[in-house]
């Protein structure tokens, strides 16, 4: 009988340690607790695993980023949409007119890399807005500390239209390579081209670097 008391609590000690095991392998400890917004939330200075984004998350990025990036292409390339230009008055032919937009250069290269790489702005961008070198003149300058833009420069035709056919390349953790089949024509005469768009992380964001054909990287 004593025997059978002594295996007894011995079996009960066992269980009572392996339960305690048990609990100490699920709890956390009060110095570690975090909330689940902290336990969520993506270190600020590295970049998302684009390789693992799901292509759905993926297609609405490019088509938001190809969005903006059309807009802010044709602030240099086209005859001031966007900038909230100032209109001539009656008889006034100056074509270097104030842009009420951006209040200076620096305002508008910050919205600038805010949607292309630093690499597309300075192969493509900034040499028609601030490289005099260029032969044609500059696109903005400052006078009087106000923005102004050169209307006499620019103004090119474009007949690809975006789509929503978007289909995922390539995805690798720091590069996107999307294919989006654009519209080329006119009327019913319509035919879609597809056109390679890269997206890289840079300065904690997604960036395009290239616009259809100009500034085409090796993707």
């Amino acid at each position: 009988m004593k025997r059978f008391v002594i295996t007894c609590i011995i079996l009960l000690a066992f269980a009572g340690c392996a339960g305690g095991r048990d609990i100490a392998a699920n709890s956390i400890s009060p110095g570690a607790a975090t909330s689940p917004r902290e336990a969520s939330a993506p270190e600020e200075s590295m970049p998302p695993e684009g390789g693992g984004m799901p292509e759905e998350e993926i297609i609405a990025l490019a088509k938001s980023m190809t969005e903006k990036g059309g807009e802010v292409f044709w602030w240099y390339m086209g005859e001031g949409e966007g900038l909230e230009v100032e209109e001539a008055e009656a008889g006034d032919g100056e074509p270097v007119r104030p842009v009420g937009k951006f209040k200076t250069i620096a305002e508008l290269k910050a919205a600038t890399q805010a949607v292309y790489s630093r690499r597309f702005c300075e192969a493509v961008l900034y040499p028609v807005g601030f490289d005099e070198s260029q032969g044609d003149g500059i696109k903005f300058r400052e006078i009087g500390g106000v923005l102004h833009i050169n209307l006499d420069n620019g103004g090119m035709g474009w007949i690809y239209a975006l789509t929503d056919d978007i289909l995922v390349k390539s995805k690798e953790e720091n590069k996107i390579v999307v294919t989006i089949y654009c519209a080329e024509g006119y009327d019913d005469d319509i035919t879609q081209v597809p056109f390679d768009f890269a997206l890289v992380w840079e300065d904690d964001g997604w960036k395009l670097d290239n616009w259809f054909d100009y500034g085409t990287p090796e993707i």
